[in-house]
């Protein structure tokens, strides 16, 4: 469908169309927000990835990566894609599937597999949802997923700075929202 890529790249890939045409950054835009976050820097993925992952980590910023399996098909974005393929606190994967679109659903086993060669180290190695998440399927099961990845990566990153308060040097333990009694969305 490439009517679903604009000219600006990944930024404005549209990921639902034709049934939903609202640009990949205003779904990001509105899950952030909805956490209480800004989303203030979109990126595609370029030849300046790895200049805008590591500003993105030094500054302390949270990043989430849309990817789309379509586009990891081709050689050049699986290579650009490779950048993203590691653990890091404050980054969550996140690979889109269009399940309104026929060839998409036609073509999920080939997709998913272009996923897991572009990125083997979260995908498939590590394979955890505080990293990686391939379950949307809609823009409201973006939307949820992009939020549950920030608000997991913001308590992370408070557990870290709790732990280097108090000396501990062992590393937080992977918490879920799944895993948080009584948590609740507001």
């Amino acid at each position: 469908m490439a009517d679903a890529y604009g000219p600006l790249g990944g930024i404005d890939w549209i990921p639902f169309a034709p049934t939903d045409n609202t640009p990949v950054y205003l779904i990001a835009a509105e899950s952030a927000m909805r956490e209480r976050f800004t989303c203030d820097r979109y990126a595609p993925l370029d030849n300046g990835t790895v200049a805008f992952l590591a500003e993105s980590e030094a500054a302390g910023a949270l990043v989430v990566v849309l990817a789309d399996p379509w586009s990891l098909m081709l050689a050049t974005y699986r290579g650009q894609a490779a950048v993203c393929d590691q653990v890091r606190p404050g980054r969550a994967v996140i690979a889109v599937f269009n399940c309104d679109d026929q060839e998409t659903v036609q073509r999920s086993a080939e997709l998913r597999a272009a996923v897991a060669r572009s990125l083997p180290t979260v995908a498939v190695a590590i394979r955890h949802p505080a990293f990686f998440r391939d379950e949307p399927h809609s823009k409201s099961t973006l939307r949820a997923e992009i939020q549950a990845v920030l608000s997991e990566m913001h308590l992370r990153s408070i557990q870290t700075r709790s732990a280097a308060v108090v000396g501990d040097s062992s590393p937080p333990p992977i918490v879920t929202n799944s895993q948080r009694s009584g948590a609740t969305s507001g």
